[in-house]
Parts: structure tokens; C-alpha cells; sequence
């Protein structure tokens, strides 16, 4: 029985050895980096790769831009140390990949880096790893946790967006940037709300203490339905909830004296400016009487029709950029300006400009395809071609 199981442990060692066997150097493709070399790509098999720790003789110190760009062979890959940078999209759209060993010695995890490994369960961050770029690991709907070491300093946006399982961000506790708070991110003074994981409850408040909500912190968060705001928060990024489908209502204490809600919707605290509209709200709104100006607050919603009372003046750069399915808004008499990007990619979008208007930022109707010919001609006779082109 004993020399069964001698065998047997030899057998599997063998295999183990085989499965995880270095990957030839004739499966990467290089470019020279100081004394070391950046893999710039890879036409391997795939499978589990173990990247050799030098090629050619000299060692890996990066693995550069979109070097595994959409190996949809590779199901896992051990990084040798040594190897201190993952550049922007080095590893995007691995949608096979279950496993990534990163070494002690990593410093920087580029933009994109991981971004759509949809089979990506977990990540261990090592403790020498400093940033992570934006997009980082976003959209890896199947991660389920992940922890920022001590030493990251930077997390770029949308870092971890879109990660329909991440229920939670832990922070660990010596991090000096960064804490959580129930595995939520904040800044390390507990002023910041940085991201809010996109698996998280459907239903959150912001704790007390907190000052700002910070750019796309909930952004992709597309099964959060409502969010409250406490008294102290005195800022809040426009871009803070975009791509939340789902949310119906944006909450605003009664003595927070920045901003106020209106049925769901959050204005300044005079009620003369609307600020974000929450992108799970009604296809059809009417803006209430008092709004004299409409900010960036209507971007990547799914209106189809929008109301705007006489009173408004302006009409921000962005408010209705990218509404794929707004189909009408109706601007008064005595709004003047309309910012850059304000209607941009509106695809659907027919409307009439009125006689007020004295300024229209460029590409504010840039693809707005559905635009009546002879509005389209209106404009660029009083404002010139900027307002109609697009900046693609």
C-alpha cells in the first residue's frame, strides 16, 4: 500500500510539473528594456503559462502593452519576480484566465491591465504594488474579493468597475491612503468616498463624516436602486453614478445645506440648478420651475423625453451627452447657452433651437443623426460647423 501511494505522489508531481512547466522563450515576442527585456506579446497555446524568468539571457522587468490582449486559451499565468510593471491592457480580455500569481516586487498595475478576465475569481495585490491604474481589473464579473495592500498609493478610476460579484474592497490597515469602511473605499481621513464595490447592496448611505463623493465612485454599479446622501457631503463628482442603471433614487438629507433632492433627483440646495439625475429614473421628466440651469446631470441616461420649464438659461457641457434613446426635449425661449458635448451621440434626438440661444459649445449635437435638416443648417449658419462635428 505504502509503495502505491509512493508512486502515486510521484505521478502527481510529474504531471504537476508537466501542467505547470515553464513556457519556452519561443512563445514571447520582446523588446529590450535597459539590461532586461518587455514581453510584448505572446503566441503560445495557452493553457496554465509560467513566464520564464529571463529570455535570450536577460531578464523580464515588464510585461508590456496588450502583450496577452484577448488569449482566450489562457487559463491561468505565474509572473516571475523580477518583473516590476504590468502595462496598460496587458492582459485584457483573457476571458479564460481563473488565476494570476503576481511577485513580490511588482510596483505598477497598469490601466486596463486585467480588464474583461470575466473568469477572474481572485487577485492577490503583493504588498510592494503602488498604483493601480484605471479600469484595472473592471468588468472581471466572476472576482469576488479583493484586498489593497499597504502600499498603494493610487487607485485609478473604475478600478475595479463593473465587478458584479465584488461585494467588497478591504483595505489593509497600514495602507496610509486608504481605508474601508465595510468594504466600501474611502480615503484614509474617511472624507472621500473613492468606490463603492459593484456586487455591493442594492441600498446604501453614505456614512456621517463624509465630505465628498468622489469621480465614478459608484459607477458600474448597475443593481445599486437608491443612495443617500448625509448632511456633511459638500461635493459630489457629476460623473459619481454613471452607468447605474438600476438607480431610481438619489437621497439628500434635509440639513445638508449644498444639495437637496426632489423626488429622487438632486439639485443645489436653491433649487436653481439640477445636478445628477438618477440613471434609473423615468424615461420622461419634466425639469420643475426654478431650475435656471442644468449641469452635466442627464449623461448616459435612458430618457426618452425630457421637459425644460421656461426660467432655465443654460444648458451644461454634457447634461445629455450619449442618451441613446432621447427622442425629444423641448428648450424654451430665454436659455442662451449650451455647453460643449451637451446633446453629444443623442442618435435620436430631434428638437428646435430657439432665437435666444447666443452660444453652443463644439460637438454639443456631434452624431445627433436624427436632427431635422434644416435645424442642422440653423445652426451652422449661427454658430458655425463646431457644434455638429464630433470629437471621434
Amino acid at each position: 500500500m505504502m509503495k502505491r501511494i509512493c508512486v502515486l505522489m510521484v505521478c502527481m508531481t510529474v504531471c504537476g510539473m508537466a501542467l505547470y512547466a515553464q513556457a519556452p522563450a519561443t512563445d514571447f515576442t520582446t523588446e529590450a528594456e535597459g539590461n532586461g527585456v518587455v514581453i510584448t506579446g505572446y503566441q503560445g497555446k495557452g493553457g496554465d503559462v509560467v513566464i520564464p524568468a529571463a529570455i535570450g539571457g536577460k531578464a523580464v522587468v515588464e510585461i508590456g502593452n496588450k502583450a496577452f490582449n484577448s488569449k482566450g486559451s489562457l487559463t491561468s499565468v505565474t509572473i516571475p519576480a523580477g518583473v516590476t510593471t504590468i502595462d496598460e491592457m496587458a492582459f485584457i480580455s483573457c476571458e479564460s484566465l481563473t488565476a494570476v500569481t503576481i511577485p513580490k516586487g511588482m510596483i505598477s498595475i497598469g490601466g486596463s491591465a486585467f480588464s474583461f478576465c470575466t473568469s477572474l475569481t481572485s487577485v492577490t495585490i503583493p504588498t510592494s504594488v503602488t498604483s493601480v491604474g484605471e479600469y484595472g481589473f473592471a468588468f472581471c464579473k466572476s472576482l469576488t474579493a479583493v484586498t489593497i495592500p499597504a502600499g498603494v498609493t493610487t487607485i485609478g478610476g473604475r478600478a475595479f468597475g463593473g465587478c458584479s460579484s465584488l461585494k467588497a474592497i478591504s483595505v489593509a490597515a497600514a495602507n496610509r491612503q486608504y481605508k474601508d469602511i465595510e468594504g466600501v473605499l474611502f480615503t484614509k481621513d474617511g472624507k472621500t468616498l473613492v468606490a463603492y464595490p459593484a456586487g455591493g447592496k442594492t441600498g446604501y448611505t453614505v456614512p456621517a463624516g463624509v465630505t465628498t463623493i468622489g469621480e465614478e465612485a459608484f459607477s458600474l454599479c448597475t443593481s445599486l436602486t437608491a443612495v443617500t446622501i448625509p448632511a456633511g457631503v459638500t461635493s459630489i463628482s457629476s460623473d459619481a453614478f454613471s452607468a447605474c442603471w438600476s438607480l431610481k433614487v438619489i437621497s439628500v438629507a434635509a440639513a445638508n445645506r449644498q444639495y437637496k433632492d426632489i423626488d429622487g433627483v438632486v439639485f443645489s440646495k436653491d433649487g436653481k440648478t439640477l445636478l445628477l439625475y438618477p440613471k434609473g429614473g423615468k424615461t420622461d421628466y419634466t425639469v420643475p420651475a426654478g431650475v435656471t440651469d442644468i449641469g452635466r446631470a442627464f449623461a448616459l441616461s435612458r430618457l426618452t423625453s425630457v421637459t425644460i420649464p421656461k426660467g432655465v438659461t443654460s444648458i451644461d457641457g454634457g447634461a445629455f451627452a450619449n442618451c441613446e434613446s432621447l427622442t425629444s426635449v423641448t428648450i424654451p425661449e430665454g436659455v442662451t447657452s449650451i455647453g460643449e458635448y451637451a446633446f453629444l451621440a443623442c442618435g435620436s434626438l430631434d428638437l428646435t433651437i430657439p432665437a435666444s440661444v447666443a452660444s453652443i459649445g463644439d460637438y454639443a449635437f456631434g452624431g445627433c443623426s436624427s436632427l431635422k435638416p434644416e435645424v442642422a443648417a440653423d445652426i451652422e449658419k449661427r454658430f458655425g460647423e463646431g457644434p455638429l462635428m464630433g470629437p471621434w
